[in-house]
């Protein structure tokens, strides 16, 4: 059974973090009524940060029930198969007393994993959404 503010719609709220589960939070709690959500976040800049999201098929249920996957999915890609690849071994750098990692990695394959069972046995895909911006199925608009 789902409880409508049952704090109260004015109990202030504060969560840390603007990630994925900080921002679903949020979504979730606006949705139930509340209206003092706090958001706090260290990263200066919540812009595209070079790397996609993983989407396993339990966050997309997640996302379809606060009404938002619908406007992720298209910017989504099916994961098929993965390899987790090797690195050379990094050295501590004795000047400094820090770990020097190499310029270049071995790339050698430690493990690769078929992934098309995936959306047979857990009714979706395993996805990665590469526009990491927090703007898809934002419900308010911006002034």
């Amino acid at each position: 059974m789902y409880m409508t503010a049952p704090l109260g719609s004015t109990s202030r709220i504060a969560i840390a973090g603007a990630g994925m589960a900080g921002m679903a939070t949020a979504l979730s709690l606006a949705q139930k009524g509340f209206e003092l959500i706090d958001i706090y976040e260290t990263a200066s800049d919540l812009g595209f940060v070079g790397a996609g999201i993983q989407v396993a098929p339990n966050l997309s249920r997640i996302l379809q029930s606060l009404g938002i996957w619908h406007n992720i999915k298209g910017d989504a890609v099916e994961v098929k198969e993965t390899s987790i690849r090797g690195m050379s071994v990094s050295r501590l750098s004795m000047a400094t007393k820090s770990t020097v990692l190499p310029a270049s990695t071995t790339n050698e394959e430690l493990a690769h994993v078929q992934l098309t069972h995936i959306e047979k046995r857990y009714g979706l895909p395993h996805c990665v959404r590469i526009a990491t911006t927090h703007t898809a199925g934002s419900p308010t608009k911006a002034s």
